[in-house]
């Protein structure tokens, strides 16, 4: 069957809408109320969607599921874990890589880092081939090393490579709606609100995300047939639902030949750095509240805050990641935005009817840099180059496997 690794593209020929978190009731809010679009899809979101395509009815013919095994999925990514039946029908677990994107005028299948391969969020609604945001990463890092930056000078770098036709923005719409009175169609009053949405034809892209399928099960339990059948080389498609409103898309799901760690990595070991650039937001403090020094509204990096927050991702990772943890000291963080650090609600829970605890969301386009730390013989290039696959394949911060902390990393 080849690598288990599935390549997904979610196709839309309309504008999508991910709201960010916050009130939207008009009735209740004021006249004018108006909803923010996130610029990518959240990885709760993808990973709702992916679990119902492949582990739901529609993703399965062979008649193994119904409606409850639906909402038994949806159930376990409410909890942030699959069941262990979940596990069995599907004959492995799971770990989802978002914040990818492929050129809708590209070729069919775009596993790889090369010109007409997969497109990586920035943050901020903007994409880069992944093979020149390598090249970017570096030399933004190469430059922190041999001097401070200035405040947000990476923030231009990237509207000049928008600008320079290196990288591509997805535009964004807003929608006007008018809520009207359900028995005879007339305007109620103080029912104008405006919506946000986020269209990505304007850019040819569409989102993307790899999903890893490795051998969990003992006996091994075949997964469904539709898997079985990308594994063997088909494509599977389907419709799914992504965003709010109910908007349909065209799942497209095909074989991926590349590992994750080996896709999502680069390097040339010479400094002793790794750097590890977040394309999908991180999570920290899900399970257990954390301080990082500031409250209240959105705030930006200074030294010390930057260096706790590249120790406190590594630190919600070191289960997934093991020695590697030890061996990396932070530095810094660097931001390619002007957008801070939150904290927010992180999904809906369908135990309590209710939004989530808010948790700290360290917003993607964010680079975090560790010095690596030699140990006895340890500390040559290979090491360092391993160290970067490590958490490329992995990823920073809490619930990655569910593709949140997404990074691209390069060793310098």
């Amino acid at each position: 069957m080849g690598k288990p690794i599935l390549l997904a593209v979610f196709r839309s020929l309309w504008p999508m809408s991910f709201r960010v978190p916050g009130p939207f009731e008009a009735g209740v809010h004021g006249p004018a109320t108006s909803a923010r679009s996130e610029a990518y899809p959240p990885p709760s979101t993808m990973a709702g969607a992916l679990a119902a395509a492949l582990l739901g009815p529609a993703g399965d013919n062979s008649g193994g599921h119904s409606q409850s095994a639906t909402h038994e999925i949806y159930s376990s990514l409410a909890s942030f874990k699959f069941t262990e039946n979940q596990l069995k029908r599907l004959g492995n677990s799971i770990r989802i890589y978002t914040g990818l994107a492929v050129g809708v005028d590209g070729p069919p299948r775009s596993c790889h880092a090369g010109p007409n391969g997969l497109y990586v969020h920035t943050g901020e609604g903007v994409f880069m081939p992944l093979g020149k945001f390598k090249q970017l990463v570096a030399a933004i890092v190469a430059e922190y090393a041999g001097g401070p930056l200035r405040p947000f000078q990476p923030a231009y770098i990237m509207d000049d490579a928008v600008r320079r036709g290196a990288a591509r923005r997805v535009e964004t719409t807003s929608r006007i709606g008018i809520g009207l009175q359900r028995r005879d169609k007339s305007v109620e009053e103080h029912m104008l609100y405006v919506q946000e949405m986020v269209d990505y034809s304007s850019a040819s892209l569409a989102p993307a995300a790899l999903i890893d399928l490795t051998s969990n099960s003992k006996p091994k339990i075949k997964p469904p047939k539709t898997i079985r059948e990308v594994l063997d080389g088909k494509t599977l498609v389907a419709p799914a639902v992504l965003g709010g409103e109910g908007r349909a898309s065209t799942l497209e799901v095909s074989r991926c030949e590349k590992d994750p760690g080996e896709l999502l990595s680069e390097g040339n070991p010479r400094r002793g750095l790794v750097a590890a650039a977040l394309i999908s937001p991180a999570l920290i403090g899900v399970r257990k509240p954390v301080d990082i020094g500031r409250a209240g509204e959105p705030v930006v990096l200074d030294t010390n805050l930057a260096r706790g927050i590249a120790e406190k991702l590594l630190k919600a990772a070191e289960k997934d990641i093991g020695g590697i943890a030890k061996s990396l000291e932070p530095v810094t963080a660097i931001m390619l935005h002007k957008r801070g650090v939150e904290a927010r609600s992180i999904g809906w829970d369908i135990y309590l009817d209710a939004p989530r605890p808010p948790a700290i969301v360290v917003p993607p386009g964010t680079i975090l840099v560790y010095r690596y730390k030699a140990s006895g013989a340890s500390g040559q290039p290979s090491d360092i180059g391993k160290a970067a696959r490590v958490l490329a394949r992995k990823g920073l911060g809490e619930l990655s496997h569910l593709g949140w902390g997404t990074v691209v990393t390069v060793a310098l």
